[in-house]
């Protein structure tokens, strides 16, 4: 006798869940944007929410057909491909969008890895700039421009904004695990800024230049990257993509019995 337990991740990861028998189809959108992408997502209020969790730990042929057959409601919208998550993987760094597909950044630096171009730890400040999650001890980014955008921000926080940039340079890589001394040398040379200008007195551009300096300074090398559709993502990734459809359809459900 089957014991019943806990068993999304297992059906996640199989060939057939309740979300149809590809479990996701992709078709471009009428307007050829190749930014956004038609997704067909296939769920039924017919099975419970709270007794998805309560199948079988082994599914047979048979089970997935009826689980199939199940399925009432097809919804299609348009979404604009965006990072939901992250997975970090030996020194991977695994990107997990919104359209069931993954981009994984491999090789180069880890700055470039985690599209963090300023090494910023993850902390509410990270979190407020648009980090996403951490990975090597570091804040990840959804995007390269973003990350750039965090090195800013940061040097206009409370902590770094009254200090020259000889001072954020100091709290910024401190001594005990950096060469701080060549750090200030190389901010001046890459500027042609002194370093004994306060952070509040830059001007735009010049806290442009700051920022670039920073990222060439912390090390950016471009690795590969590996683009994985919905057939080949890891169970894990795919059972992060699906909690996302299953939170996204929950809000629209209440947000359509709101409206009633």
């Amino acid at each position: 006798m089957i014991k019943y337990k806990f068993a999304l991740p297992i059906l996640l990861a199989g060939g057939s869940f309740v979300f149809g028998a590809s479990r996701q189809k992709f078709i471009p959108s009428e307007n050829n944007d190749t930014d956004s992408i038609r997704i067909n997502v296939m769920y039924t209020p017919t099975i419970p929410k709270d007794q998805i969790t309560q199948f079988p730990v082994c599914i047979d042929d048979k089970m997935l057909a009826d689980i199939k057959h199940a399925i009432g409601e097809t919804v299609t919208h348009n979404i604009k491909p965006e990072v939901i998550d992250i997975k970090s993987e030996n020194y991977d760094v695994i990107y997990i969008y919104n359209n069931g597909t993954a981009r994984i950044r491999r090789g180069g630096t880890r700055a470039w890895r985690n599209q963090n171009p300023g090494n910023i730890r993850l902390s509410d400040v990270a979190r407020a700039a648009g980090a996403i999650g951490q990975a090597g001890g570091f804040a990840v980014f959804p995007n390269d421009s973003v990350g750039m955008a965090a090195i800013k921000t940061l040097l206009l926080s409370p902590g770094y904004r009254n200090r020259t940039i000889a001072g954020a340079v100091i709290k910024w890589a401190p001594p005990f695990e950096n060469d701080t001394v060549s750090y200030k040398s190389q901010i001046k040379r890459l500027t042609g800024l002194s370093t004994a200008i306060k952070i509040t007195e830059l001007t735009p551009e010049q806290l442009n230049c700051v920022a670039d300096a920073i990222r060439t300074i912390e090390g950016w090398r471009t690795g590969h990257e590996v683009v994985q559709d919905s057939t080949q993502l890891h169970p894990d990734i795919r059972q992060k993509y699906y909690e996302y459809l299953l939170a996204q359809q929950q809000r629209r459900e209440d947000s359509h019995h709101r409206s009633l």
